[in-house]
């Protein structure tokens, strides 16, 4: 975490900021605009350095406003020509009846659902082309996978969001009562006129399971003697792929899964953009309902999951943003 705020350190430097973004755009950066960049990386970085000694009560409210100035610090450096009087002042998500849904407390909060609008969360999209910077086998990126992206009105669902986060695929299950429909993939190959996917063998991985998520269409074989892993092979090439980032080498791996909506899918870093908007609202507008989430009260099942929610954004949001801010592409995109 130290390392990758260490590097955006560069993006607080006038002469830095100068320097990279001629690299990126062979063009020279007005000191106007150069100071409009540094200017959200120092809020960033204030708004996470206080969500750490902030308590829970008003942590989601700090990590939002975070995650916001890295974003809109992003957009600033990826857009050439974009100014941040030209950006839209709005969010870009708005809440669809949340009183209603939430009048009962926590016992329906997975049917909370946003939807989009002009803002923030649609420039990053499109400033980043919807695209998630992914980690197989290995602590460095090394993959890539665009997404079709999500257009103004698209409502989009709190559980939806949840189940295609790996990383949270316990604290989920505990909370739903059935895994989400995510996979880890040992190998992807394309064949050309279908996909053979190799899934190594998990307790919770079925057949019935895979045929869920890969339609009855696909053909799936099972673990055996010699192989321990599924084998699947799909005609079907639109599936989502995203990244799990945690475990004990710090080492990822690309799971396969259920997308947000059957429209359109978001990249890692704006699932985790939105859903932190989601925590955000409920924590700034809700915050009875927000607080009895840790109070020992009905439905505090969603706890767990909303803990482990924010450490993974606080933790890996600003390394997406990092993996965004290469001045070279990455060899695989050469």
């Amino acid at each position: 975490m130290r390392d990758v705020w260490s590097r955006l350190l560069n993006f607080q430097s006038h002469d830095l900021i100068k320097k990279l973004y001629k690299i990126k755009h062979n063009r020279t950066l007005n000191a106007n605009k150069i100071k409009q960049i540094s200017s959200n990386f120092i809020q960033a970085r204030e708004y996470f350095r206080n969500y750490e000694q902030a308590s829970y009560s008003v942590q989601p409210l700090l990590l939002y406003y975070g995650i916001l100035s890295l974003s809109r610090g992003l957009i600033l450096f990826l857009g050439d020509g974009i100014t941040e009087a030209a950006m839209k002042q709005g969010h870009g998500l708005n809440t669809i009846q949340w009183s209603e849904i939430l009048s009962n407390g926590l016992k329906s909060i997975e049917k909370l659902e946003v939807k989009t609008c002009g803002g923030t969360f649609l420039e990053l999209i499109e400033a980043t082309t919807n695209k998630s910077y992914l980690r197989h086998n290995s602590s460095g990126v090394n993959n890539h996978q665009q997404y079709s992206s999500p257009s103004v009105g698209q409502i989009l669902n709190l559980d939806g969001l949840l189940r295609t986060v790996p990383d949270l695929m316990e604290e989920y299950s505990g909370w739903r009562g059935t895994p989400p429909l995510l996979f880890p993939i040992s190998e992807l190959k394309d064949e050309g006129a279908e996909l053979n996917i190799k899934i190594p063998n998990r307790k919770y991985i079925t057949e019935e399971n895979l045929m869920k998520l890969f339609g009855h269409n696909a053909r799936i074989t099972s673990p055996d003697q010699k192989n321990n892993y599924f084998t699947v092979s799909t005609s079907n090439k639109n599936l989502y792929l995203t990244q799990k980032f945690i475990d004990n080498f710090h080492i990822g791996q690309v799971f396969i899964g259920q997308g947000v909506t059957k429209e359109a899918n978001l990249s890692v870093l704006c699932t985790f953009f939105c859903l932190s908007y989601y925590l955000g609202m409920l924590c700034r507008y809700f915050p009875s309902i927000w607080l009895s989430s840790e109070q020992t009260t009905q439905g505090d099942s969603v706890y767990p999951l909303i803990k482990k929610s924010l450490s993974l954004m606080f933790n890996y949001y600003p390394i997406l943003i990092n993996d965004f801010l290469n001045t070279e592409p990455y060899e695989f995109e050469i």
